[in-house]
């Protein structure tokens, strides 16, 4: 039987992720970390980039700067 899952390492983990369009800055300094077995909620008024983080997530959007 293998070891149980550690809950404390993070299973995304993302640091000053940065995201322009043209000249257009649409993510700067975004860092977060979700745990395995958290829920992840991307909120915000029209138009505030959370599709772009989204598609950062799955690999749709490349970044200008940051890691994950």
């Amino acid at each position: 039987m293998g070891a149980a899952p550690d809950n404390q390492t993070p299973a995304i983990a993302d640091d000053n992720l940065e995201c322009l369009y043209g000249d257009r800055t649409v993510l700067q300094c975004v860092t977060f970390k979700v745990r395995r077995g958290q829920f992840f909620f991307a909120i915000g008024g029209r138009g505030c980039s959370e599709s772009t983080l989204l598609q950062y997530l799955i690999v749709l959007e490349q970044l200008e700067g940051g890691h994950g």
